[in-house]
């Protein structure tokens, strides 16, 4: 599984690039800048000097992430750092085609 974490400078960092596009397109390069390099890169600076962080994981249950955003994450702090499933940002149609 792999996730793209957002790690803000701004109280509304992680809201700000998701309803710009920013994080979409951040997201875009992120993934081309890490096949290209073979996995070397997976940071990338937003605009505001977020950090944006493309990290992959074993398989996790679709199940355990619903619980942990609807339990465990506090929606406040969710403003400035949050993750997101890579196939969330871009659809799968887009992912192969990068």
């Amino acid at each position: 599984m792999k996730i793209i974490y957002i790690n803000g400078q701004c109280d509304f960092s992680a809201i700000d690039m998701e309803e710009s596009g920013e994080l979409k397109s951040l997201t875009k390069a992120l993934v081309t800048a890490n096949v290209l390099t073979n996995g070397v890169v997976n940071e990338i600076e937003s605009s505001d000097e977020s950090t944006v962080k493309l990290l992959e994981f074993g398989e996790v249950d679709k199940e355990f992430i619903k619980f942990i955003r609807d339990e465990i994450i506090d929606y406040d702090l969710s403003k400035q750092s949050d993750f997101y499933l890579l196939e969330e940002i871009l659809p799968l149609e887009e992912l192969n085609n990068e």
